[in-house]
């Protein structure tokens, strides 16, 4: 599914991985009012535009 959202491999690697780890971390959170894929689907989308926003903040902003 990630690999879908970026440009590299390795880049929908890294975030598959961070998926899986939020998922894991995030599971007693989980309350089955949505779809199980519905909520793994919204974490990968976040996760992206997290990235996202990381690799266009320029120099400055980051200190």
């Amino acid at each position: 599914m990630a690999q879908r959202y970026v440009k590299t491999h390795e880049d929908a690697l890294d975030i598959t991985q961070d998926v899986f780890l939020k998922t894991y971390r995030g599971l007693p959170r989980f309350n089955g009012r949505c779809r199980f894929y519905t909520w793994i689907y919204r974490i990968t989308i976040n996760l992206r535009i997290d990235r996202t926003r990381a690799a266009n903040k320029t120099p400055k902003e980051r200190n």
